[in-house]
């Protein structure tokens, strides 16, 4: 029975092209989708083609094709806390495109307007858009409350205790390792170009660094980069 299991294993994994390969991970993703064309064209829950992208590995993994995963649990754990054993369609909703990077994650079906308005009643910047399902994540990346990277950057002490849109600009893209902050032109303007040219007029290397385009180059250029001098 041993033998026959082996055999039929080898067959397997000729057909997938695996033993080519000596380690599996080398594997390109569209590999699987010149085997499995047609799982994917045939793929009706969620429908596949013209949303999903060919990449299967993106959803699927080489030790079983269903359930789709594994997650990326580093990113966004599903395994542990309060999203664990929910169901893959619960969040990722195929008529809104491919689910690479939470781009078709909807997180508002379950976290409706009333719910999160009642536990965001002072937050400045909060919006709940129905327009934009995945709103959530520009602040809770991995799916919990956020907690500042204190080590990085400190605001639980200090002189930068203040709302996170103060320093977290939503139109600049992500929270994720502060590419949205913005230093210059802040809350009481104490960080305004105006004020902060007058106090660096000695700082032989700042007019080169000085960058209205990029407002965290005060952090940056390795000057501030704790928020302190």
């Amino acid at each position: 029975m041993r033998t026959l299991a082996l055999v039929l294993l080898a067959a397997l994994t000729a057909a997938c092209g695996l033993e080519r390969h000596a380690n599996t991970d080398s594997i390109a993703d569209n590999d699987c989708y010149a085997c499995h064309r047609a799982n994917y064209e045939q793929a009706s829950d969620p429908v596949h083609v013209g949303v999903m992208p060919t990449t299967c590995r993106d959803c699927h993994s080489q030790i079983a094709w269903r359930p789709a995963g594994p997650h990326p649990d580093a990113d966004f754990p599903i395994r542990t806390g309060p999203h664990a054993a929910v169901d893959c369609g619960a969040c990722h909703k195929a008529a809104l495109g491919a689910p690479t990077d939470g781009a078709n994650t909807d997180c508002l079906t379950c976290h409706t307007q009333a719910a999160t308005l009642a536990v965001h009643p002072n937050e400045a910047g909060y919006s709940w858009d129905p327009a934009v399902r995945n709103s959530c994540l520009t602040c809770h990346p991995n799916g919990l409350a956020p907690h500042h990277p204190e080590d990085r950057f400190p605001i639980a002490s200090g002189p930068h205790q203040m709302p996170c849109a103060d320093c977290h600009i939503a139109s600049r893209g992500s929270n994720m390792g502060g590419m949205n902050v913005t230093c210059v032109g802040c809350h009481t303007g104490e960080h305004a170009l105006s004020r902060a040219d007058g106090q660096h007029d000695e700082v032989g290397r700042y007019a080169a660094i000085r960058d209205p385009a990029n407002p965290q180059f005060c952090r940056n250029a390795a000057c501030h980069p704790n928020g302190r001098h």
